[in-house]
């Protein structure tokens, strides 16, 4: 084994959370803002027979949430080798985890953390390329209970993705970049449990769902088209329109609590033209779109550039 450096980043989701579970389309970006770096260093020994050996399994973790991601790196290595029928020796080493990269930010945490072990697990031979997708999609099982592979599929291929679970991951490019921030609503919003309550809201309006589910997918045709042609008038309103739309769903599933509506209420206030959740709701990151460079003063302290 060799030392080894591996580096994935975050992601935003424009739009499509939560159809795309039921054979809708997303919007996915990567996010260079916030990054998760994982760092490989043998460890060996002589034995009493002279033999190299790899010592154990130990790890560190640093940054402003590095700690948050112990219990899930050591869970993660369990589910490995549960799939791969692997001993538990190959992980033998010292493990460097660092980042900045929040959980329950709806940033794809977790899909930085899967993608991360996966390139792990191919550079030491255990994983083909062509399965490293399938690999982290089901590890991220693990946190998210049934995931799309939307935010495993960005953190892969690091660029703006048309994505459908059915096998397309279109990468495209934009005509233009919308102002387009982040920014935290002041809680923690947990993909799992987003997840349970559509699939419990879907079951008691079974009417009203499809409807629903038809609002966002239009959406993310309409911000694909805003974004694909040059930039104007049509298409920033197009784009709002877009994003109110997917905002709307959010709020049919119940999916924006009190703190993250007095967030988005504050960003209307200072000249947001639409502001949604991204990822899967229910706290997190908001997203929010201007028609000009917003005020210094969320600059400085608030707000955090998509495309930076």
């Amino acid at each position: 084994m060799k030392e080894l450096s591996i580096t994935t980043a975050g992601k935003w989701i424009l739009t499509g959370e939560h159809t795309v579970l039921r054979g809708g389309s997303a919007l996915v970006f990567p996010f260079e803002g916030k990054k998760f770096n994982l760092n490989y260093f043998p460890i060996k020994e002589k034995t009493n027979s002279d033999t190299i050996r790899d010592l154990e399994i130990r790890a560190e973790f640093l940054g402003t949430t590095g700690p948050d991601y112990q219990i899930l790196f050591y869970g993660l290595l369990d589910r490995c080798l549960e799939l791969l029928q692997i001993d538990r020796s190959e992980f033998y080493g010292r493990y460097l985890i660092q980042s900045d990269l929040p959980l329950g930010g709806g940033l794809g945490a977790s899909a930085a953390l899967c993608v991360a072990v996966v390139q792990l697990l191919h550079q030491w031979g255990h994983v083909q390329k062509s399965q490293m997708y399938e690999m982290s999609r089901k590890l991220e099982n693990l946190f998210h209970g049934e995931s799309s592979g939307v935010d495993v599929a960005v953190a892969l291929d690091q660029q703006p993705l048309y994505f459908n679970r059915s096998g397309i991951r279109e990468p495209f490019q934009l005509k233009w970049k919308p102002k387009l921030f982040l920014s935290y609503s002041g809680e923690k919003g947990f993909t799992q449990a987003c997840v349970e309550k559509v699939k419990s809201w879907i079951n008691d309006n079974p009417e009203l769902a499809p409807l629903i589910d038809a609002k966002m997918k239009q959406s993310v045709e309409r911000s694909f088209s805003a974004l694909t042609k040059d930039r104007s008038a049509d298409s920033l309103n197009e784009l709002r329109i877009a994003i109110d739309e997917a905002e709307s769903s959010f709020r049919t599933w119940g999916l924006i609590p009190p703190v993250m509506q007095k967030e988005m209420d504050f960003l209307k206030s200072y000249g947001a033209l639409a502001v949604k959740p991204t990822g899967s709701g229910g706290g997190g990151y908001i997203l929010s779109l201007w028609s000009e460079a917003p005020p210094e003063q969320l600059l400085q302290n608030k707000l955090i550039n998509c495309f930076m």
